[in-house]
């Protein structure tokens, strides 16, 4: 999309009703990112295809998610060293335990 589309994006009356009684950029953002990890229902899927039609910042985010993850999918020995262990280490399991005993 050029800036200067978004540099003039002005609300619409229909995007104002829609945030009010649809669905919000924050929780657009957040339905973009659970769509990754589990499929949206139906009335989530259309709540969050009308924004996106409506919000040129909120499709943005969409396409960029879309890219990285694409990009990850394409080169997964590339981001293996940036996955988290798994488990705890000794140090935060006794804090744990200690704090748990607390209450």
């Amino acid at each position: 999309m050029p800036r200067a589309n978004q540099e003039n994006h002005k609300p619409s009356p229909f995007f104002k009703f829609f945030i009010k009684f649809g669905l919000s950029c924050r929780d657009a953002t957040r339905l973009i990112s659970e769509s990754r990890e589990r499929p949206l229902t139906l009335l989530e899927k259309i709540k969050l295809k009308l924004l996106c039609r409506c919000c040129c910042y909120t499709d943005r985010y969409r396409q960029q998610i879309d890219a990285v993850c694409s990009e990850v999918h394409q080169h997964p020995d590339c981001c293996e060293d940036a996955l988290p262990e798994t488990g705890l280490c000794e140090e935060s399991r006794a804090r744990i335990k200690a704090r748990m005993r607390e209450e």
